[in-house]
């Protein structure tokens, strides 16, 4: 789990990176806050994964008190759900103002709509039947949604490092 940890948050700062560089090419008023929030998840996505969790329902009932390590962890992790819609919705009001990357502007919309519909029904019972679903799911349609935008980054004419 470190491993994965460390790789999806170097990943994703890293694809921050380049995501403002490639938006400040195209725009008078820079990049926006929307990378620099990936970048920031990336980054609380490396620091997420160094406390270890101690046991998977946190507080469940009858159930121990959940570690400082847990605590952190899960602190952190809110910190990163936030920024991700937070950056979905920065990258929608970009995109609005850029005729090449407009037709995009529903993808990060709707992610970011229905990623906080899924935080909202986890918050309601972390520790019910559907909360390990509903957590993943919350964490893999906004990665999905960068990672469509990474792809369309891969594939723009004149990018540096093509052939």
């Amino acid at each position: 789990m470190l491993a994965g940890f460390l790789v999806a948050g170097g990943c994703t700062a890293a694809f921050g990176a380049a995501l403002r560089e490639a938006l400040s090419q195209h725009a008078t008023a820079g990049a926006g806050p929307g990378p620099a929030l990936v970048q920031g998840a990336g980054g609380l996505t490396v620091r997420a994964g160094l406390p270890r969790r101690d046991h998977m329902l946190l507080n469940a009932p009858g159930g121990p008190g959940a570690s400082l390590h847990n605590n952190t962890h899960d602190a952190i992790s809110g910190l990163i759900y936030a920024s991700l819609v937070l950056a979905q919705l920065a990258l929608a009001r970009w995109f609005r103002r850029d005729p090449g990357w407009r037709p995009w502007r529903p993808c990060p919309l709707a992610s970011a709509a229905a990623t906080g519909v899924l935080l909202i029904a986890y918050a309601a019972d972390v520790t019910g039947p559907a909360a390990a679903i509903l957590q993943r799911a919350a964490v893999t349609l906004p990665q999905a949604a960068v990672d469509a935008i990474a792809a369309r980054l891969l594939r723009r004419p004149g990018r540096r490092g093509t052939v």
